[in-house]
């Protein structure tokens, strides 16, 4: 399941920089929206994170009843969400300057 959402984003992403001639503000909304959820993601893992659990022993429940089967809290996905994070929240940025997008 995490490959599947990670592949559908990535799916995503390529749509919207496809469209970039034509619509610059879908391009601009659909890479904000994707470094928003992947930052959410990023901190949400931090917060919710291995540490914090086995701590509370909530750990084993909580994955299960929030995501059973794929659901993995390790550090290497908390790098892997910040970064993208931080990709396409500077290619948003980047995209609003080079073309004047308003919004």
């Amino acid at each position: 399941m995490h490959s599947f959402v990670l592949a559908s984003t990535g799916a995503i992403a390529i749509w919207a920089g496809m469209i970039l001639d034509r619509r610059k503000l879908i391009t601009y909304r659909v890479t904000l929206v994707l470094g928003i959820f992947y930052l959410i993601n990023a901190v949400a893992g931090v917060l919710l994170g291995d540490a914090v659990m086995q701590r509370t022993g909530l750990y084993e429940e909580l994955v299960r009843s929030i995501a059973p089967g794929f659901l993995e809290l390790s550090a290497q996905d908390h790098i892997m969400h910040a970064s993208f994070a931080i990709w396409f929240l500077l290619d948003a940025f980047i995209l609003k300057r080079k073309h004047r997008i308003q919004g």
